[in-house]
C-alpha cells in the first residue's frame, strides 16, 4: 500500500500564524465569524440569493453525511 505524502492533520507553523487542516470541529466557529457583516464589507462579493442564517444544525448534518 502506498503511503500518503501528506499526513493529516497538516499543520504549517509560522512566526506569526499557524495553518491547520480544516476539520468539522471548526465549523460552528467559522460560521459565526463568517456571519459578521462587518467582515464582508472588506471583501467584494455579491450577497447570496438564499439566506442560511440559523441553519447551523442543518449544515452539520450535511457535513456528517459527506
Amino acid at each position: 500500500m502506498k503511503e500518503k505524502w501528506i499526513t493529516y492533520p497538516l499543520i504549517l507553523e509560522g512566526i506569526t500564524v499557524d495553518l491547520i487542516s480544516l476539520d468539522k470541529e471548526y465549523f460552528e466557529k467559522l460560521y459565526t465569524a463568517a456571519s459578521d457583516k462587518e467582515l464582508w464589507e472588506l471583501i467584494p462579493w455579491e450577497e447570496p440569493k438564499v439566506k442560511i442564517e440559523g441553519k447551523i444544525e442543518a449544515k452539520k448534518e450535511l457535513i456528517k453525511e459527506a
